[in-house]
């Protein structure tokens, strides 16, 4: 796993990594509480590796991530698949941040950013 963020609650650990999926575990018993991916249900899952992970800061019910297919997810813990996605930033490190509800990401490439 390439990165870890908890909840703002602080009971459920949130890992993502090589494998492009998002598992949610339980941290009162460490039980694994969800699988979070999609495959072209509403919004297409990840397609290459997850290099960041957030949670939200207010919901604990909402994350996002991004990696190295140039997108943001936007995830409902709830729905268990991501719930939208933006189109921009090719992150390779832990780089992702939620402030209310402003996404702000670092990006790799040095062209074209926005």
């Amino acid at each position: 796993m390439n990165v870890i963020d908890y909840t703002i609650d602080g009971k459920k650990l949130c890992v993502a990594g090589l494998d492009r999926n998002i598992y949610i575990y339980d941290d009162v018993d460490s039980r694994l509480y969800a699988t979070l991916h999609s495959k072209g249900l509403r919004v297409n899952g990840h397609v290459n590796r997850i290099f960041s992970i957030k949670c939200h800061p207010e919901d604990s019910n909402v994350l996002v991530s991004a990696g190295w297919d140039g997108s943001i997810k936007i995830y409902d813990i709830r729905a268990k698949n991501p719930v939208a996605s933006i189109a921009g930033p090719y992150v390779s490190g832990d780089s992702i941040d939620m402030f209310d509800d402003m996404i702000v990401t670092g990006s790799s490439r040095n062209k074209n950013c926005m």
